[in-house]
């Protein structure tokens, strides 16, 4: 009995980056309400971090800032709160996205000349047949 041959065309989606960006956008858009209004309801954090804290244990750097917030920032140091929440706010806006394409250029590229080094070595003419 032989077994089925994957497609070619098929396209591979890494669904990662899409769960991450959904985990993050609750405490994202709460981070960026509270900062705005001046005010940080406690309440609508542990909601907001309910996704995160669904995912599981997180690897690198992202996975520590989340760790330190879902664990109530334990010695409450207002900078790396502030520096957790930035990073994932920037993760969330980002996270699954393709990069921007580049702005077109105003001018044409630069041409680079090489004066002395046409100058020792010369083309050579073509022979006439």
């Amino acid at each position: 009995m032989s077994r089925p041959r994957p497609s070619k065309t098929a396209d591979v989606v890494d669904i990662a980056p899409l769960r991450l960006r959904r985990a993050c956008a609750p405490l994202s858009a709460w981070w960026q309400r509270s900062v705005a209004a001046g005010r940080f309801d406690p309440d609508q954090l542990q909601a907001a971090l309910s996704p995160l804290s669904d995912l599981g244990p997180l690897p690198g750097p992202l996975g520590a800032e989340v760790a330190y917030l879902i664990q109530g920032a334990p010695d409450l140091d207002v900078g790396r709160i502030s520096t957790a929440m930035e990073t994932i706010s920037r993760l969330a806006s980002h996270a699954g996205r393709s990069p921007e394409p580049a702005p077109p250029r105003d001018r044409p590229p630069l041409q680079l000349s090489f004066a002395d080094l046409d100058a020792e070595f010369p083309t050579q003419q073509r022979r006439k047949p």
